[in-house]
């Protein structure tokens, strides 16, 4: 059976509190996806398929910058969270850096789904996860990555907007190859590879979440598809998970990622959960 947990309370209370009292006399905030606040406009919250108007007021610096002081600190791609909780903020900044922005997208910790991910990292094949947005895919994977053990080294990367020279860098410094920034693309590759080749004569799984993979360009999955080029003769050395929005599907599609969609062993499609579940 299924449990679900969400401590929207926690995300309730760093809005102001004209917002946070409407939102909480809502009959239906077990479907919440977001709450958006953007600057001169009336805030908004968001269910699948309504979005409903909180206050008649445009949104004031002023309540931007309340909300700001009650989270977690921002991160280099704009992001941000909440103590002990899976909510996370992303924010917009303006020309002078002052964040004008913000949406609050509510996280839920989906207890039994989680199962799915470390059953599918046991296959060590190569999967495509796809579900539309708010039925918890990004919530699933970084709840799974707090279940596995030392057995598995797992590399979770959530940014759609990366270059491969930085996409590379990440890799390098996730995977902690203890490479200098200005390594080149042969001398990570070679690096990449003793490390996997050494986990796996160890016995040892390695992995790579890419998460809204959807917004990739195509020549950035052509990369990661190079990646699953490391294998023995009967095992992959790097399994990859692709999770994104249903239109992955047919970015795959195309012509210049066949190879890709090829390496793909395994589809999962995750769906909404129910009221009861």
């Amino acid at each position: 059976m299924l449990h679900v947990t969400d401590d929207l309370d926690a995300l309730i209370d760093v809005l102001p509190v004209h917002i946070a009292g409407t939102l909480r006399g809502r009959p239906n905030n077990f479907e919440l996806l977001e709450i958006v606040m953007d600057l001169g406009r009336p805030p908004e919250a968001r269910y699948p398929g309504e979005e409903v108007t909180l206050s008649e007021s445009e949104v004031p610096q002023e309540d931007i910058d309340a909300v700001v002081s009650r989270i977690g600190e921002f991160t280099a791609d704009n992001r941000a969270g909440i103590e002990r909780t899976l909510h996370r903020i992303s924010c917009i900044r303006n020309r002078k850096g002052q964040i004008v922005g913000l949406t609050c997208r509510v996280g839920r910790a989906v207890f039994g789904t989680i199962r799915i991910i470390e059953d599918l990292v046991r296959t060590g094949k190569s999967v495509l996860l796809l579900g539309r947005p708010g039925v918890g895919k990004t919530t699933m994977l970084r709840a799974a990555l707090q279940q596995f053990t030392d057995e598995v080294l797992c590399v979770y990367i959530f940014n759609p907007f990366l270059t491969a020279s930085e996409f590379y860098e990440q890799l390098s410094s996730e995977f902690e190859l203890g490479l200098p920034r200005t390594a080149s693309k042969p001398e990570l590759l070679e690096a990449l590879g003793r490390l996997l080749a050494t986990r796996h004569s160890q016995g040892l799984r390695t992995v790579l979440i890419v998460d809204e993979a959807h917004g990739l360009p195509t020549a950035l999955l052509e990369e990661i598809r190079l990646l699953m080029n490391f294998e023995t003769d009967s095992e992959k050395l790097l399994q990859v998970i692709l999770s994104g929005q249903p239109e992955l599907h047919e970015v795959l599609n195309r012509p210049a990622l066949r190879q890709l969609k090829q390496r793909i062993s395994l589809r999962s499609q995750v769906k909404p959960l129910s009221v009861f579940e």
